[in-house]
């Protein structure tokens, strides 16, 4: 054998003996029932987090252990943000260094900050990190960390709350501040409107558009209640999925919003001769999503109802049509001759305005 190769061998011979040698002086196997430390290095800026901890049993004796172990990093309102489930062996556990306590036999395993999703910071930008062990024979415990950097979902910075009105006359209630706010959270915000004499407010917007108010209590239209001359409501707010920085601003409307019109139509219509005079005859069909109560009737667009020797019936006689329903309409002149042979409009309209007209011929 050269000279070379016995310095090869001799090399391996120690490397090996090394190794053995530091296995060897590793404590063997332990029974645990706690940590005896456990810290998490790392951030999302570096790219990787670090866990580390030590086992111990009922003796204080410091050791490895097979199991399993589950690694969890949560947000500063408990919300899990990455959860790692790893089976561990004794021969896993080696030897690591700790700036406090020095050197310890322990478990190190490194997690990826993208598997880390942005939750919720503490003031100082920090979650809490979680590590619960399992046992072979299913003894469970847990040691929690409260000191570790966490990727956070955007910030709403609300700088004021503006709460006004169309009527000038109203005074407004708002809160002074809302606290630190997030990304996506449902928050209550109250805010009352003090206005004498007695009103009415039939509406509540919110700007920025990318606010939302999911829900109002009391229900709207609401208005001031015997001597009391304050309306207070409770606002259910949904913040924006994006940064935000600036004032809020609730607005009531008091004025009554202008009727929603519906929709009719009419199915068929025809006149009589009554020599003299006429009758026409309509069936109208409320076809919209809301009910309808009939009104005005014109004839060629001069106003039939009441005038001079015209009397028009309505059946039913109320003239109040829910959705989907027929109203006979019939216009009665003993005077005017409406079947000349020519055609005719007749024209009905809903109290809330909504308009229908049809052609009839003699």
């Amino acid at each position: 054998m050269n000279k070379i190769a016995i310095i090869a061998l001799v090399v391996v011979i120690v490397v090996v003996a090394l190794g053995v040698g530091y296995y060897l002086s590793l404590p063997q196997g332990i029974n645990p029932d706690k940590f005896a430390l456990f810290t998490v290095s790392g951030s999302p800026t570096e790219g990787v987090y670090t866990f580390k901890f030590a086992l111990s049993d009922a003796a204080q004796t410091i050791g490895p252990a097979d199991g399993s172990v589950r690694m969890t990093i949560k947000d500063s309102q408990g919300n899990i943000l990455m959860t790692v489930t790893s089976a561990i062996k004794t021969s896993f556990f080696k030897k690591l260094t700790d700036p406090i306590i020095g050197d310890y036999v322990g478990y190190a395993q490194d997690i990826s900050a993208n598997s880390v999703v942005a939750g919720i910071p503490d003031a100082l930008g920090n979650g809490v990190a979680e590590v619960t062990f399992t046992t072979t024979s299913g003894n469970t415990f847990s040691k929690t960390y409260s000191l570790v950097q966490i990727p956070s979902i955007p910030e709403v910075q609300i700088t004021d709350i503006n709460v006004t009105s169309d009527n000038p006359n109203m005074l407004y209630t708002a809160p002074l501040s809302l606290g630190r706010l997030f990304a996506n959270q449902i928050i209550n915000l109250t805010v009352g409107y003090v206005y004498v004499p007695p009103f009415t407010i039939y509406n509540l917007s919110i700007l920025p558009a990318s606010f939302t108010i999911l829900s109002i209590s009391p229900l709207l239209p609401a208005s001031t209640q015997g001597s009391s001359l304050t309306v207070q409501f409770q606002l259910e707010i949904g913040l924006p999925d994006q940064a935000y920085n600036g004032p809020l601003e609730i607005h009531a409307t008091t004025i009554p919003p202008a009727p929603q019109q519906g929709a009719m139509s009419i199915d068929t219509g025809n006149v009589m001769f009554n020599n003299p005079g006429s009758t026409i005859t309509v069936y109208v069909r409320n076809t919209g999503a809301q009910s309808e109560t009939l009104g005005s009737v014109y004839v060629d667009n001069v106003l039939q109802n009441g005038v001079g020797t015209t009397t028009i019936t309505f059946n039913p006689a109320n003239g109040v049509l829910a959705p989907g329903d027929v109203c006979t309409v019939t216009v009665v002149s003993t005077a005017t001759n409406w079947a000349d042979g020519s055609a005719h409009t007749i024209k009905v309209f809903a109290t809330d305005g909504t308009p229908v007209a049809y052609p009839v011929h003699s």
